[in-house]
């Protein structure tokens, strides 16, 4: 089909991601893991931020994946 493109590395698919997220025009809905915190991370959510207000979206992350690292409160 003609809309979908192979990703073949970890780099396309952090770049296909962040361009997509920038370019948004309706809504971004992103499904992953966790977040993590290096600097390609904070770029997405950067760009994440810039849109937020703008387009509508939807993030889904895993609770107990996405408290790693986080102090705990037992």
């Amino acid at each position: 089909p003609r809309h979908i493109s192979i990703l073949r590395s970890p780099d396309e698919f952090y770049q296909t991601l962040l361009t997509g997220i920038r370019e948004s025009r309706e809504r971004v809905l992103l499904a992953a893991l966790y977040l993590g915190p290096g600097e390609q991370e904070q770029a997405l959510a950067a760009a994440l931020q810039e849109k937020a207000g703008r387009v509508r979206m939807s993030l889904l992350f895993d609770g107990n994946r996405g408290r790693r690292g986080m102090p705990s409160t037992a």
